[in-house]
């Protein structure tokens, strides 16, 4: 697994109030199991940001259609879900 994700950190638990910060998230080799793939990705050590330095585990589910990442990949994709830190 290679890349980094962007987490960001919102005022209410809708993700339509004030940014309280921004994470970029490492994910480990061997990733986690979840709710789906993207689940893999979610699962490292915070390496800036808001909580650097502690380890993430994360479920979420895709808020963007993610169809074309088998052929073209994604620049980014949209989460819903829970995140614990360590």
């Amino acid at each position: 697994m290679r890349g980094s994700a962007t987490i960001t950190w919102y005022s209410d638990p809708d993700g339509h109030g004030r940014v309280m910060g921004r994470s970029t998230l490492v994910p480990t080799a061997t990733g986690a199991q979840g709710y789906s793939s993207l689940d893999s990705f979610l699962s490292g050590r915070i390496h800036s940001g808001t909580f650097a330095g502690h380890g993430v585990t994360a479920r979420a589910l895709p808020t963007t259609d993610v169809r074309s990442c088998f052929g073209r990949g994604l620049d980014s994709v949209g989460l819903r879900g829970n995140v614990s830190i360590s």
